[in-house]
């Protein structure tokens, strides 16, 4: 099966059309949000077979250390941004 969003009036894939489908009509419905992707399950069941994440030393110093960085960025150009405003 094959997924989309309707985004402007148009059908955005989420992936390719196979070839085969090339000239064939298409039958488009509507999905629910308790509608799941079929292979969801097995997605799931594949993380949850690596185990629980775990992080190397300093790892999460790190991680927090580059998401600081981004949010002072993103309020200096958001600063930045509202002093150019009239």
């Amino acid at each position: 099966m094959i997924f989309g969003r309707v985004e402007h009036g148009r059908i955005e894939l989420s992936s390719a059309l196979p070839e085969e489908w090339e000239g064939q009509s298409v039958r488009i419905e509507p999905c629910s949000p308790d509608d799941s992707a079929p292979d969801l399950g097995q997605r799931l069941a594949a993380l949850h077979a690596l185990g629980a994440m775990e992080f190397e030393p300093g790892e999460q110093e790190r991680i927090d250390q580059a998401i600081s960085a981004m949010n002072e960025l993103s309020r200096v150009q958001m600063q930045n941004l509202a002093d150019r405003s009239p």
